[in-house]
């Protein structure tokens, strides 16, 4: 199994990619679950901040980072949650990605994850 903080950062990455977590809830996206699991199971009063301010603000890069140090917290001190995850991960925290070219010279780049950047020259 993934060490608690891989696990954490995994759960954000794909938390992340969503346009805004506060309206991607309840639209059946896959990450929905994921963002429910951990307004369950995060019970600490700066744990409940951290999901309220990253909801308000999913824009904001510093949100991300403290939800994801809050969540390895809450998953160091749990093995259960731990595993929870890590199954919930498996189930719902795939990425795909598909491009599709027709033509001669084309060129293509695909990137996942936070600040990345492609040059294609």
């Amino acid at each position: 199994m993934m060490s608690y903080l891989a696990l954490a950062q995994q759960a954000i990455q794909v938390l992340h990619h969503l346009p805004s977590v506060a309206g991607a809830l309840g639209e059946g996206l896959t990450s929905h679950a994921i963002w429910e699991w951990m307004k369950k199971h995060l019970h600490k009063p700066e744990q409940r901040q951290a999901l309220e301010k990253t909801a308000r603000q999913p824009e904001e890069e510093l949100n991300w980072q403290l939800l994801q140090a809050y969540l390895a917290e809450a998953l160091k001190e749990d093995d259960a949650l731990q595993h929870e995850l890590a199954a919930l991960l498996q189930q719902h925290g795939g990425t795909h990605q598909e491009v599709h070219n027709t033509g001669d010279g084309n060129k293509t780049a695909q990137t996942v994850g936070n600040n990345n950047s492609v040059t294609i020259h």
